[in-house]
C-alpha cells in the first residue's frame, strides 16, 4: 500500500539512491538538489519519500508560499525501476491529500510547473484538474488547482486484512441482510476471512465515521503450460443504501482498480448479476466464454498503466 514518509536522517539517503529515467534530467530535479532547496525552505516545506510497502519509490516535496499564499508541488518524481505502473497518480492523490490538511497555513490553490516537452506528467495533472494558468518561465507551464471544500459525507478509505474490524464487520452483516443470507456463526465467518491472507478489503467511510461500504477483492493467478496471468478479482461489493445514487461506488471501484495497478495487476474480473450496467458504464465487458462456478454473467477491464511523471 502506498504512503508518504518525512524525509529525515533516516532515509534521506534512500532518497539519493533514486534514479531518474534517461532524458528525465531536463524535466525534474534530482532529490538530492531538492533536498538542499528543502534546508534553505525548512520553514515552509515537507519533503517526501513516497513508499510502496517498505520500499522508497519516489520522491516529492510539498512548500508553501505565504505570500500569495498557495502551496506548490516540487520535484515530483517516481524511480526509473517503478515508472508506468500507476504509482504516479497514486502518489499525487496523496499528497493533495496532505495539502488538504492546511500544514502550513490556509489556501486551497495548488500550483506546480512542468516541462511542456514532459506529456506524460502533464496528462497526469490535468487528469487531476490541474489547469494552465498562462504563465510560462523558460520551458516550464505553471498549473494550478483549488482543492474543492471537504463535505462530511466525503469518503475516506482504508484497507483491510484483519477481518476482526467492528467497523468492517458491521457492514458485512448489512450486505448479508440484504442479501438475505442466514449466517450462525459470525465469529467462525470472520476468523477464515481474516485466515485467508490473500483477500482483503477496502472500506469506505465519511469523514464523521458513518460506514458508506465496501469492497473485497484478492488477487487471482490463471495459469497454463504455456501462459499465466494474475487477475484483480471484485469478490464482494456493497454501498450502504442511503449513500446510493451519489458516486460512492464509482470512486470505491476506482480506489480498487488503482490498488490493482500498484500492484502490477493489469486485468479486474468479477461477476454480478445485478448491476451489470454499472460495470458497462466503468469500462467492463461481458467475458463470453468464461464461466463462474455461481453461474452469474462474467466481466473483465484491462487496467492500462496510468500515465505519470
Amino acid at each position: 500500500m502506498m504512503i508518504l514518509k518525512k524525509i529525515t536522517e533516516e532515509n534521506f539517503i534512500d532518497a539519493f539512491h533514486l534514479n531518474l529515467a534517461p532524458g528525465q534530467e531536463n524535466f525534474v530535479s534530482h532529490p538530492v538538489r531538492s533536498l538542499a532547496q528543502a534546508y534553505v525552505y525548512r520553514k515552509q516545506c515537507q519533503p517526501f519519500g513516497i513508499y510502496e510497502d517498505n520500499t522508497m519509490i519516489g520522491y516529492v516535496m510539498v512548500i508553501y508560499d505565504y505570500d500569495i499564499p498557495e502551496y506548490d508541488i516540487w520535484h515530483m518524481m517516481i524511480d526509473k525501476s517503478q515508472q508506468n505502473m500507476g504509482y504516479g497518480s497514486l502518489a499525487l492523490n496523496l499528497v493533495l491529500d496532505y495539502i488538504k490538511t492546511k500544514p502550513f497555513g490556509p489556501s486551497d490553490r495548488v500550483t506546480l510547473t512542468c516541462n511542456k516537452d514532459n506529456i506524460q506528467a502533464l496528462h497526469l495533472y490535468k487528469s487531476k484538474g490541474f489547469i494552465e494558468t498562462g504563465a510560462v518561465d523558460d520551458e516550464e507551464i505553471e498549473l494550478s488547482l483549488t482543492l474543492p471544500h471537504k463535505h462530511a459525507n466525503e469518503p475516506i478509505y482504508q484497507m483491510i486484512t484483519d477481518f476482526s474490524s467492528p467497523l468492517f464487520q458491521k457492514a458485512f452483516k448489512q450486505y448479508f441482510a440484504e442479501l438475505g443470507i442466514t449466517v450462525n456463526d459470525w465469529t467462525g465467518l470472520f476468523q477464515e476471512m481474516s485466515e485467508d491472507t490473500t483477500t482483503s478489503a477496502i472500506l469506505s467511510t465519511t469523514k464523521d465515521g458513518s460506514l458508506i461500504g465496501f469492497l473485497m477483492l484478492a488477487p487471482l493467478p490463471t495459469t497454463s503450460w504455456f501462459f499465466e496471468e494474475t487477475c484483480g478479482f471484485i469478490r464482494e461489493f456493497f454501498i450502504f443504501p442511503e449513500f446510493r445514487g451519489q458516486g460512492h461506488g464509482s470512486t470505491l471501484l476506482a480506489a480498487a482498480e488503482n490498488h490493482f495497478r500498484s500492484q502490477k495487476i493489469c486485468t479486474s474480473i468479477l461477476t454480478t448479476d445485478t448491476a451489470p450496467d454499472f460495470y458497462l458504464r466503468h469500462g467492463y465487458q461481458r467475458a463470453h466464454g468464461v464461466r463462474a462456478k455461481n453461474e452469474d454473467a462474467v466481466f473483465i477491464k484491462h487496467l492500462f498503466p496510468l500515465q505519470m511523471q
